[in-house]
């Protein structure tokens, strides 16, 4: 593709808390913002958990329940942790996810899980203009 690619965008580190009056959700620790890229304004949590007798109820981090919309986008992926288990999502909110695993094979297997949403406020896709002139320079950290 001919051209130049730039960036006109910039992510905020700080989002509003909607529980603590004049309190703010910081993105990072120290240092430039890490973040991972795409074609939307993302969120994720990520953990580990073990089913027990089948099934586990795993509460989503309090953060990631307070920027991500509850009604579109959430994704999750499970990885297991052990031989031949076959897990699935029963259920999916920003509160929680709950795993369970098909009758007849293990029914305690320990899972990574990583679950992925939208940003609220920022459902509409992302759009490419064409433009001219110098809008905005792309760092590197």
């Amino acid at each position: 593709m001919p051209g130049t690619l730039k960036v006109l965008a910039v992510k905020s580190g700080l989002t509003d808390s909607p529980i603590k009056v004049a309190s703010y959700v910081s993105q990072f620790a120290s240092g430039p913002p890490i973040a991972t890229g795409g074609d939307e304004v993302g969120t994720y949590t990520r953990g580990t958990a073990r089913l027990d007798d089948g099934v586990v109820r795993v509460p989503l981090g309090e953060t990631f329940r307070w920027v991500t919309n509850p009604d579109i986008g959430l994704t999750a992926h499970l990885t297991a942790r052990g031989d031949g288990a076959v897990l699935y999502v029963e259920s999916l909110t920003t509160e929680e996810l709950v795993v369970r695993s098909l009758d007849g094979f293990p029914d305690d297997i320990a899972f990574d899980y990583i679950v992925h949403g939208l940003r609220i406020g920022f459902d509409d896709p992302w759009n490419v203009q064409s433009g001219q002139g110098e809008r905005g320079t792309l760092h590197s950290f």
